[in-house]
């Protein structure tokens, strides 16, 4: 049971310390929205993976969806 109160000590320390960091810009990044309109069964993704050949996978709640 302590080491479960150490890790959430260490877990709410991280968050308040990160609470005031000032959040940089993507630069040199693409950034791409998914949803229902593009491609996704549902606009709401339950996991994602990444495969070795950089697909993506996504799955919702109504299937699984390759990008």
């Amino acid at each position: 049971m302590s080491v479960y109160i150490r890790n959430l000590f260490l877990a709410g320390l991280a968050l308040v310390s990160c609470a005031g960091a000032e959040i940089e810009p993507l630069r040199g990044h693409a950034v791409d929205v998914w949803n229902s309109d593009n491609g996704l069964p549902q606009n709401t993704a339950a996991a994602i993976a990444q495969t070795s050949d950089g697909y993506l996978w996504i799955g919702t709640q109504a299937g699984l969806a390759p990008l």
